[in-house]
């Protein structure tokens, strides 16, 4: 998190710009603590002690481990990373632009594996994870 002007102390009534930067995997949620709202930056005025948060989550994240055999004679395996209990629908196309739900998968352990049984016999495929 950026803060500006960044010091120890404030005068009463000294304006301060919080401003976050979310990693590639991570996404914003919005302020908590003395603040709310989602808009970043956010702008406070001092006029008493104050604790801001800027709690993040991680964004879904498909893989295949260099030293994962993706195609097995079950289908096309991939791990699934993301929120530990969080839950995530995941979806499949063959043209980028027409997607088809396939599973929803709870993320009990914070990694998930995921066989894809469909993909046996198609030339391409592609996946994605979303929040349902």
């Amino acid at each position: 998190m950026n803060v500006a002007p960044a010091t120890n102390r404030y005068t009463s009534g000294k304006t301060v710009t919080l401003t976050v930067m979310p990693a590639a995997s991570q996404q914003f949620l919005g302020w908590s603590g003395d603040a709310n709202g989602t808009q970043n930056p956010l702008t406070a005025t001092m006029n008493s002690n104050k604790v801001i948060t800027a709690p993040f989550t991680k964004r879904p994240r498909l893989e295949v481990p260099t030293w994962f055999a993706p195609m097995c004679q079950e289908g096309y395996r991939f791990l699934l990373t993301g929120e530990f209990g969080g839950q995530y629908q995941i979806e499949a196309s063959t043209d980028l632009v027409q997607w088809t739900p396939l599973v929803t998968l709870t993320n009990t352990y914070g990694t998930v594996q995921f066989t894809d049984a469909s993909a046996t016999n198609l030339p391409q495929r592609f996946y994605r994870a979303v929040s349902p």
